[in-house]
């Protein structure tokens, strides 16, 4: 009926409209010709296609398995490189951590590290996942020069929940292993002598994470690798180990034992803790030669905490074979004093050199092999001491020649926290400083009847005023009278009641009654008082 209706149309059309829509419909008809020709040719590709794999099933099995292969290489691969991808954007740092050496050559490492990741970090594109991982090991080494040393094992102490939605900051802990004592060794070296240390971990990781929140993804034994680098003591260049306090001394049968403790800055979020008690050589360089001072012991435990510390320690001396060196420790320890401005202090620096003992530094192995070689400069150095504080002399007359009688007056400080007894007096005195005349030279021991031993016995840092009468005629030296200028100067000071003397002590003391030492002492130039009295 339609068509009878177009036809119906049609007949009525004028001849140019039948033309043109001849013309359209021939048009039409070759393009769907065309199309039919196209289908054609398609199926039959098709159908060549279809019978090539028929007539290849090994081919089209071997590019099945090769895409199989692509397909777990990829996901082998392809989520190690962006989880160790995502590692190397992430922030850690050593929060904390507890090295705890012994008892009987144990070693224990409890570190806690700060986890922080941004969650842009975290994100995929168009996949959003939570994750839990459990760490099943990890290696933990230190970089010594180009190469890696390991050193132990850390066990984690729990597994991590992960969102990608969210930021990650959290503090992790775990326990460490020390399995190579021999790496831990070097690694303290490094960490004193170096101003950073940097430190590495290589874990395998299982992660089973759900994508869009519901789409499980497994992953087992992803490798990821981190460092980070830490500071260290460098040497203690920037905080030294200085000195304390004196605390205890204790001789006997030749020897000295002091008991001080030592100033010493931890730079390193590390807490060091040694339970095993260890032993070190202390030298002290003297004439271009390290002599060897005595022994340091430490009791443990010995706890080293980020920040200042204040350990304690005793040193044995012996002074049998290098008795100069000693005493020249002592008197840049006790001196030399410039006037009655204090020793110590800030002044110039008192340097002894701690070195390990060999075999002797400890019964515990992994303790000997920890301070293997290690050679540390310590600032001992006093804190202001004013070994001489006061010089006076009373100038009495006298009814026997030469008239008149000398009694000097030193005050004096005991720089040790035990009993000292003054056992010999060897005293110079010289006029304006050390590189003045000669005025006097003073040499006695103390024993009865001259003196009284008790009144030269000083308790532990005691400030005591000892008396030395002076012989004028065999100890004053009367070489000096016998020039103008000198004579004209102690005039003068004479009649201000002030004199102007350098002075070189050396004072044998004995400590606890069976330690004696010779304390040697000097001063540039310190002024005295003068007292002038008619008659005793």
């Amino acid at each position: 009926a339609q068509v009878g209706s177009l036809l119906s149309q049609v007949s009525s059309w004028p001849p140019a409209t039948h033309k043109a829509c001849r013309m359209e419909l021939q048009s039409a008809g070759s393009e769907l010709q065309l199309e039919m020709e196209s289908s054609e040719r398609q199926t039959q590709q098709e159908a060549r296609r279809c019978q090539w794999a028929r007539q290849h099933p090994r081919v089209i099995l071997s590019l099945a398995l090769f895409v199989m292969l692509l397909s777990i290489i990829a996901y082998l691969t392809l989520p190690q490189v962006i989880i160790q991808s995502r590692m190397n954007q992430a922030t850690i740092d050593l929060s904390t951590c507890i090295l705890e050496i012994g008892p009987h050559a144990d070693a224990k490492i409890t570190p806690t590290v700060g986890f922080s990741v941004s969650k842009d970090v975290l994100q995929l594109p168009l996949v959003s996942f939570t994750a839990h991982i459990k760490v099943t090991g990890a290696d933990v080494s230190f970089r010594n020069g180009e190469r890696l040393e390991k050193i132990g094992s850390f066990e984690l102490a729990r597994e991590v929940d992960i969102d990608s939605s969210k930021d990650i900051n959290m503090n992790l802990s775990g326990v460490m292993t020390i399995t190579e004592p021999q790496s831990l060794a070097t690694l303290v070296n490094l960490f004193i002598l170096n101003p950073t240390v940097t430190l590495g971990a290589s874990a395998k990781v299982n992660i089973l994470a759900k994508v869009w929140g519901w789409l499980p993804v497994p992953f087992f034994g992803i490798t990821v690798k981190k460092e980070i680098t830490q500071p260290a003591f460098n040497d203690f260049k920037k905080n030294n180990i200085q000195l304390g306090d004196l605390l205890t001394s204790h001789g006997k049968n030749g020897l000295l034992n002091v008991t001080a403790s030592a100033k010493v800055f931890n730079p390193s979020p590390v807490t060091m803790i040694m339970n095993d008690p260890f032993q070190m050589q202390v030298f002290y360089p003297y004439n271009g030669k390290d002599y060897k001072l005595g022994t340091l012991f430490m009791t443990p435990p010995l706890k080293l905490t980020p920040g200042p510390n204040l350990p304690t320690a005793t040193i044995g001396i012996n002074p049998s074979r290098d008795e100069a060196a000693i005493r020249d420790f002592i008197s840049k320890y006790i001196g030399p004093q410039d006037g009655f401005t204090p020793a110590g202090g800030k002044s110039k620096p008192l340097a002894v050199t701690i070195r390990d003992d060999g075999d002797q530094t400890s019964s515990s192995q992994l303790v000997r092999e920890a301070t293997r070689g290690l050679q540390v400069t310590v600032d001992f150095r006093p804190k202001m001491i004013y070994f001489l504080s006061e010089i006076t002399a009373d100038i009495s007359g006298s009814s026997s020649w030469p008239f008149y009688k000398i009694m000097v007056h030193l005050s004096v400080k005991n720089p040790v926290p035990g009993i000292t007894r003054v056992k010999r007096v060897n005293l110079r005195a010289y006029h304006l400083n050390r590189s003045g005349p000669l005025l006097y030279n003073y040499d006695h021991d103390i024993v009865p009847p001259t003196f009284n031993p008790a009144k030269y016995t000083m308790k532990a840092f005691q400030n005591l005023t000892v008396d030395f009468p002076l012989d004028p005629l065999r100890e004053v030296n009367f070489g000096a009278l016998f020039n103008p200028k000198e004579i004209l100067q102690l005039m003068s000071e004479g009649l201000s009641k002030k004199i102007t003397l350098g002075i070189s002590l050396n004072l044998t003391v004995l400590i606890d009654d069976s330690y004696e030492q010779v304390c040697p002492y000097e001063n540039n130039a310190l002024w005295g008082d003068l007292c002038f009295h008619l008659s005793e």
